[in-house]
Parts: C-alpha cells; structure tokens; sequence
C-alpha cells in the first residue's frame, strides 16, 4: 500500500505548554498521541523566527542555502524585509514531490506568496498581502472549494492593535478565522487527491506574544486546537496515513526587550549624532509624514517592500531584523574582522541585574553554510530567558542615554530555541522519546524517506530512520539520495540568480 502523509504545523507550540494541559486534562489527544507515538524535542534555526524555521522544515536546508535568514537579509549590498518566497533560492518538498508525480495538498502556508504550482493545491497564508486574492492555485478551484468564500489567508491588518486591547475578542476572532481554514481542510481531504497533506496553525504564535500570561486563555487555544487535532487523528486512521506534528520554534515568558541600536550607539558603534539619525531613519520619519492612501495602496498592490534604516558613513554596525547584527559594507577586510572580534567580546558581557541577556552570539560561518551565508547578518544572537530584542530607538529622553532595556506591558510571550516533534502512524513507533535535538532541516528529507523517494543531495538534514515502526516497510528499506549532475547544478544556479534579479 502506498505511503501517505499529513504535516502538521502549529507555530510556536512548545512542551513547556503542552505538558502542563496534558496533565491539567485538557488535551486528551495530544496525551494519545504523545502516549502512543515518538515525541521529541525541535532545535530552531538562529534567531528562532518563522521564515527561516518552515523554510528550513519546507526545504530540508539551513538558512545558509534558503537564502531567509531572518525577517531581513542583505541583497546587494542593501538590507531589505523578506516579503514574498521569492527570497527563497531551494525547492520546497512540495516541489520536488510534484516533480514526483505526488499530489500535494498545503493550506495556510506561512512562507511562500505567491502561490507555487505544485502538482496539487496550494493555499498561503502568512506572507499573503492582505487585499490579494491571488492566495491559490490553481486558480480555478476557488469557485469549487466549500468554504472558500469565508478563507482569510492572512489576519485583518488590525489584529495586533485587538490584542493589545481586548485579548478576549481577538482570540475569538482568531479561532472564528482558523476554523474557516479548518473547515476548508477536511473539505480538501474529502475531496480532493493527495499523497501529503500540510496545513499549518498559526494563530498559536500570534496570540501567545500578547496572552503568555493569560493561561484561561492559552488553555482556550490549545482545547481548540486539541479538538481539530482528534478530526485530524480520525481521518488519518481511516486513511492509514502518518501523521508527523512539528513546531518552528518555541515559547517562553518575555519580561524585558533590549533595545540593541541604543546600545550599539551608546557603545560607538552607531553614530548618536541628531544628524545622523535623521539620514539613517528618514524613510520611517517620511512614513509618519506623508501618509498618502495612494501610495500606500500601490505599494501593497505591487508588494513594494517597506525600506529600511540606512546605515550612515559613521555607522559601524547596526542591528535589523530578529536577531542579526550588520555590520557597515564599507568597512575594510581587517577593520571589520577587529570589530566582529571587539563587538561579540562586548555583547558577551551585557548583563542586566545579574542576568545575561545573550544565551548565544555567532558569527554567522559558525552556524550557517551555502551560497546564501552572506544574506545573514554578520553576528546572530540568541536572547536569554526573559529578554528579547527591539531595533527602534525608542525609550531614551534623547539619542544618547545608557538605557536600553526596558519592562515589556503588552507583550509577555517570546520564541524560544526549542519546539516539538512528534509522530504517530501505522509506520511511526510507539511510546518513545527521541533524546537528542531534532533540527528543523531533518524533517523534509524524514517525510520523503516515509514517502518512498530518493533524498536530493542539496538537503542538510538526516532520516530520523528511528521513529519507524520496526518490521515496517520505512523502516525496512534503505536510505537513496539522489546525486544532481553538473546540468542540473548549473540549471537550479541559473534559477536561483534569476531570483535574485526579481528581488
């Protein structure tokens, strides 16, 4: 019998969570499958963001080859925010799937708009501008889905100011929009053909930024999505197929948010001169001052990417993004060698009462490798419990003051490096728990190994050959990659700069 597939996603989703509501009661189908299945614990990319964390799950590849490192990436010589899968220069498993004649099936994409065309269909969600309706392919089958009509692919451009206001109708509004999404997915696997069906719940991460402190709350998420999980667990019984659930990263309490540019200019390293700063962020202040609805609909109709600060000639290193400090292009070979040396040194001892802020500095060859190592930031950063970054400047009475972390009011939830891994199945193993991390790169070529296919030689991630059910035919048969040859090679380089040139 032919292998099949379900990928769960679900951001954010961290044991520290699930745990204590398992034992609370609440989530009777989560404790079946952690009781009946292999559970472990994933290890996200750095900074443990959600586009390069599902691009590396989607892809089987670091952040190094993807090319989305973080939420901005250097192109060019210039930084700009990730705003469409353009950015992205590997095949996504669905891709190489479709060249596999294997239908595919993925709703609420995270990280790719437009959507690819697979063999199959495709949904986006995350990435998706909020007055497109182009969030589909094909095209056609809009007018035949149930519940299509009702499908937002991406929260109303609003949301974050509801949650800072009311947290009891924003949740409520975000389930009424994630159950629209659930609807239409037991309409697809009623309906429709597939090999591998994904779909990705996103509302956890939105929500926990503003309601880790709420636990009334999160409990009301999580039933929710326990009770979606058991139509899930039912079809795929009926169906024999696998089901594999995993998380880009984690969650924890945030408590303070480390202004990082104050302090890159209260160490010299940016320029604190009113001049200076005016010239960096002056595409922000013309924000504030021509808000033109034209130009604000034209930029959204054709995905003009927002700019960013520019660093200015005495800037040495200013910080953009999730976790990614850059340093200043100009700077000479051996000049920015010293200054990667002299900052990390300096980032290593920030401490604020007592506590580090920093669990993790890197230069960016440490821990990222491929074509697209560059488009990273110079040195990464992984925050210590309780704190998390901000790249504004504000919080000081002027552009120089030695202030730069302060108590959070309305956000009280951040990511954390570790998320969840779990799978149950007719082929999956029972009761037992994967004791080393499991990267975010291993589960693409894990789903084509249960699938039955070769893995290609670009991805970076392992089989975890171990979760399978012993005597069953995953288990069994033996690991093939495929090897490209030099045409090949030289047609996906071809691709990917052709990428390069749209963005």
């Amino acid at each position: 019998m032919k292998n099949k597939a379900f990928l769960l996603g679900i951001d954010g989703a961290s044991w520290n969570i699930i745990k204590w509501m398992i034992d609370d009661g609440v989530l009777p189908n989560f404790k079946e499958i952690c009781r009946e299945g292999v559970t472990g614990t994933l290890s996200s990319t750095i900074p443990p963001m959600s586009l390069p964390a599902w691009n590396s799950i989607f892809t089987g590849t670091n952040p190094g080859k993807h090319g989305i490192p973080d939420s901005v990436a250097r192109i060019n010589g210039q930084n700009v925010p990730i705003i469409n899968s353009k950015f992205r220069s590997t095949p996504t498993l669905w891709e190489y799937l479709s060249t596999n004649e294997m239908y595919c099936i993925i709703v609420n994409d995270p990280v790719s708009y437009p959507p690819l065309r697979i063999k199959g269909i495709h949904m986006t969600g995350f990435l998706t501008p909020s007055n497109s309706d182009q969030f589909i392919y094909p095209i056609e089958l809009k007018d035949r889905i149930k519940h299509m009509k009702r499908y937002i692919p991406e929260v109303p451009e609003n949301y974050y100011i509801m949650l800072r206001k009311n947290l009891d109708v924003a949740l409520e509004i975000g389930l009424m929009i994630s159950k629209t999404q659930e609807d239409i997915v037991f309409s697809l696997l009623h309906n429709f053909t597939w090999d591998i069906f994904n779909f990705t719940v996103t509302l956890t991460d939105r929500v926990l930024h503003f309601m880790w402190h709420r636990k009334k709350l999160i409990k009301k998420l999580y039933k929710h999505v326990d009770v979606f999980l058991g139509r899930v667990l039912n079809f795929c019984l009926s169906e024999n197929a696998d089901l594999i659930i995993v998380s880009d990263h984690g969650f924890e309490t945030l408590k303070y948010f480390f202004y990082i540019n104050n302090w890159l200019m209260d160490k010299g390293f940016a320029s604190k001169e009113l001049k200076r700063i005016i010239q960096r962020y002056r595409n922000y202040i013309l924000k504030y001052l021509i808000q033109a609805p034209l130009f604000i609909n034209l930029a959204k109709k054709f995905q003009i990417p927002q700019r960013l600060p520019k660093f200015s000639v005495d800037d040495i290193a200013l910080s953009f993004g999730t976790g990614s400090i850059f340093l200043n292009n100009s700077l000479e070979e051996q000049t920015k060698k010293r200054i990667l040396h002299r900052l990390m040194k300096e980032l290593i001892n920030v401490k604020h009462r007592n506590n580090s802020v920093f669990d993790g500095i890197f230069q960016r060859e440490d821990i990222l490798w491929g074509p697209y190592v560059n488009r990273a930031g110079d040195i990464l950063v992984n925050f210590a419990k309780c704190y998390d970054i901000h790249t504004g400047i504000i919080g000081q009475k002027w552009f120089g003051s030695s202030k730069y972390i302060f108590e959070q009011v309305s956000r009280t939830g951040k990511h954390s490096k570790l998320g969840i891994f779990i799978g149950y199945g007719p082929n999956i193993t029972r009761n037992r728990r994967v004791q080393y991390l499991i990267k975010t790169w291993d589960i693409a070529p894990t789903l084509l190994h249960m699938l039955g296919l070769f893995i290609p030689d670009y991805m970076d991630g392992r089989v975890l050959k171990e979760i399978f059910k012993e005597g069953s035919e995953p288990a069994i048969r033996s690991i093939k990659y495929k090897y490209r040859t030099e045409q090949e090679r030289i047609r996906l380089r071809l691709k990917a700069l052709s990428k390069r040139k749209i963005i």
